[in-house]
């Protein structure tokens, strides 16, 4: 699973872990997430399942991991990192359902604004989330980084899509052109007959 390390949305470092039943960190992807153990590099040691839904709930993975059933703050774990969690946690949901339309949408205009407004919702989790998770970690010591690679190839990938509109746009525009040689045929009023041929008088018989 070593594939995965720096494909993450961010990552969360626990260094209160030690002992504690704690893993080292918790990387956090669209839809799900995978813990493991710092030596030699990141070491996985397991991952959730896949949910369209997910949100990370840093208050139960760690009271599950710790095995403790009362309260974290025993274990040195800021009940403010909680709070930001849970109050990222719609918004983190809505990025993984607009990741979702993008990838089962036809349409490349579609597809372009449902991966933008994704991609905007990743980085805003992973720089101004960030922000909150170390401002309100550092007395715990408790830190997070955002996943460079998982932001440029999101945005890479809105990129592309966006080079497809326009071109899918510009071949709609070219394809209306007439051909060359091409005359538009002339259309005649309904009311208009066909002329009629008076004789002069006179030269009936």
């Amino acid at each position: 699973m070593n594939f995965l390390t720096g494909n993450d949305i961010f990552t969360l470092y626990t260094p209160i872990g030690n002992g504690t039943g704690l893993q080292d960190f918790y990387a956090i992807y669209p839809m799900s997430y995978c813990g493991g153990f710092l030596g030699n590099g990141m070491n996985m040691s397991g991952c959730s399942g896949y949910d369209v839904l997910f949100t990370f709930n840093a208050t139960q993975v760690l009271l599950e991991d710790s095995g403790n059933n009362t309260s974290l703050e025993e274990l040195g774990w800021p009940t403010a990192i909680s709070d930001d969690f849970e109050a990222f946690s719609a918004t983190k949901q809505s990025m993984g359902v607009f990741y979702c339309i993008a990838a089962g949408i036809a349409a490349v205009a579609l597809g372009f604004v449902s991966l933008s407004v994704a991609s905007v919702i990743a980085t805003v989790i992973a720089l101004q989330f960030i922000n909150l998770v170390n401002s309100h970690g550092r007395e715990s010591r408790v830190t997070a980084e955002y996943g460079q690679q998982f932001l440029g190839m999101t945005w890479a990938a809105t990129g592309l899509l966006l080079a497809g509109s326009i071109a899918n746009l510009v071949f709609v525009l070219l394809d209306r052109r007439p051909e060359p040689g091409y005359v538009q045929p002339i259309e005649h009023d309904e009311h208009d007959g066909p002329d009629e041929t008076h004789e002069p008088k006179g030269m009936e018989d």
